[in-house]
């Protein structure tokens, strides 16, 4: 049975060490933030994944205050990097896909009816 089980770690996996290759790039290219604020991105979009990822920002903030202390206190690339780990950039569409009987009685039965929206706001 456990080898037809999917499970989050190979994915949560690859996360970090993106994140982690994507820091030490960063240290490398120094002073472009390009790369710290891709980190920062890859960190948000893996906690759409799975939530064990939050125990790595102590672990981040450390490597940061160790490696450039300034990153703390530029205003501007702090206010950046926040916002791409919580929100995604101006531009992406969200996507509902609901599974909702037309006539509105309740969910509709396993694969007869979805509905894709988008919304770009």
């Amino acid at each position: 049975m456990q080898a037809i089980v999917a499970e989050v770690y190979t994915l949560n996996t690859a996360f970090v060490v993106l994140v982690i290759y994507l820091l030490l790039r960063w240290e490398a290219a120094r002073p472009s933030a390009r790369d710290l604020l891709l980190a920062a991105f890859v960190y948000g979009l893996s906690l759409t994944h799975h939530r064990m990822i939050l125990i790595f920002p102590p672990a981040l903030a450390l490597f940061l205050w160790l490696t450039d202390r300034k990153v703390f206190t530029n205003a501007g690339l702090l206010l950046k990097t926040v916002r791409d780990v919580f929100a995604l950039p101006e531009g992406t569409a969200r996507i509902d896909i609901g599974m909702h009987h037309p006539e509105g009685e309740g969910i509709a039965p396993y694969g007869e009816i979805i509905s894709v929206e988008f919304d770009s706001a």
